[in-house]
């Protein structure tokens, strides 16, 4: 069985003009370990602060990252032994989820059957992310991704 690892350097980007709001904004908020009934009501919460926010988002983006979040955030959840750190942060171009837990091993992808039921996460977060890696931290790891805002050129109804 061969195992493909998380890139650690960002792949691509897929917007080419970004959008620039006020200010960056910045969110962040802590998951209880081995509770899988905290990973909806955190998705829900990051929902929430980036609805707040307002941004230029369109309902397929914020699909995608009620998606990517819960992934992530169900990986840390699950499969580490202490709380986790979630960060949704707006850079004045892209959102950036960021989920840091305290297990220093960088996560895998086992090969999967076509129709397998899990182990799904990762290629989901490298299909539907406009980028995305994992990096150390002093103490875990943080994986990240980040989803782009709709670009105003691609709009064909003006």
């Amino acid at each position: 069985m061969s195992v493909a690892t998380v890139p650690s350097e960002p792949r691509r980007r897929t917007a080419s003009t970004p959008v620039h709001c006020a200010q960056p904004l910045l969110h962040d908020f802590t998951v209880p370990e081995k509770d899988p009934a905290a990973v909806p009501e955190a998705r829900r919460l990051l929902l929430s602060v980036v609805s707040a926010w307002e941004l230029p988002l369109t309902a397929e983006t914020l699909h995608d990252l009620e998606l990517l979040s819960g992934e992530a955030i169900a990986n840390a959840v699950l499969h580490t032994t202490e709380p986790c750190s979630v960060r949704v942060r707006w850079t004045g171009a892209l959102l950036r989820v960021e989920v840091t837990d305290a297990a220093p091993e960088r996560p895998a992808q086992p090969d999967q059957e076509p129709y397998a039921e899990n182990g799904r996460g990762l290629l989901l977060i490298a299909s539907l992310a406009a980028d995305w890696g994992c990096a150390r931290t002093a103490t875990g790891k943080t994986i990240w991704f980040e989803v782009m805002p709709a670009d105003p050129a691609a709009d064909w109804t003006s």
